[in-house]
């Protein structure tokens, strides 16, 4: 069987319209060398039932998890594609040319661990361009990138999966641990996403501060003094978000 370029994981739990939107956003790429798996959480609606009948031509599964980064580690397992992008119920691509424009940077070098791209956040009406960062100089605060835009090669975290010990914080420990051990890394600073800003990350803002604090001091072995200027960096976002976007 070929390998797909791309492996599309969605995770999904109660959430129909969204996952809707993310397939219809899917099934609009040019590019048609991926695979689309589709987490659920064992869904009380109609969801369940959508994902396991009209989806069935692509790798779905329906049960119960331990939470998001549980739900991923399901979906790195079951992927085969040579890269990977979570696509969460609700996400979608900015355009239809995004698996094309990422396979191009592909083709330049398939050495790549990370490509990290730019992103849109929706904050309600409003929508605010979420640029690139270059790792090795804001690792030490946050992400790069947001999330489901950036592209991991499989083989880079196939033994390298996001911890449970993190609720809100999966995704920033496991690009730490691939900076640690010096992935090498490609920007594409345009936006590939469109992400609703306002989730469960931003209603828990003390677990994430928490969290983002352990990582700085447990994985990337980050200075106390990084680490209190990236909790104060942190709390002044969170005021700024909550009450100009929110």
């Amino acid at each position: 069987m070929k390998t797909s370029m791309f492996t599309i994981i969605t995770v999904v739990k109660n959430d129909l319209n969204g996952l809707k939107k993310t397939q219809n956003s899917i099934a609009s790429q040019t590019k048609s060398s991926y695979e689309w798996i589709v987490i659920d959480g064992n869904s009380t609606d109609s969801t369940k039932g959508y994902v396991l009948n009209r989806l069935k031509d692509n790798k779905c599964i329906s049960e119960n998890d331990n939470g998001i980064y549980d739900a991923m580690n399901k979906g790195i397992g079951m992927s085969t594609g040579e890269y990977v992008v979570f696509l969460n119920a609700g996400d979608t691509f900015s355009n239809t040319q995004v698996l094309s424009d990422i396979g191009d940077i592909i083709h330049h070098s398939e050495h790549y661990d990370i490509i990290f791209c730019g992103a849109n956040l929706k904050f309600n009406s409003k929508s605010h361009y979420r640029g690139v960062r270059k790792i090795e100089q804001y690792i030490w605060h946050g992400l790069p990138a947001n999330h489901q835009a950036t592209f991991f090669k499989l083989s880079a975290i196939v033994n390298n999966r996001y911890s449970d010990e993190y609720k809100l914080s999966g995704d920033y420990y496991i690009v730490s641990k691939l900076y640690m051990s010096k992935a090498l890394c490609a920007y594409h600073d345009k936006p590939i996403v469109n992400f609703s800003m306002g989730g469960f990350s931003y209603q828990n803002p003390l677990l994430a501060l928490k969290e983002a604090y352990l990582i700085q001091k447990n994985v990337l072995k980050t200075s106390l003094f990084l680490r209190l200027l990236s909790a104060s960096r942190r709390i002044l976002a969170h005021v700024i978000v909550k009450y100009l976007y929110i």
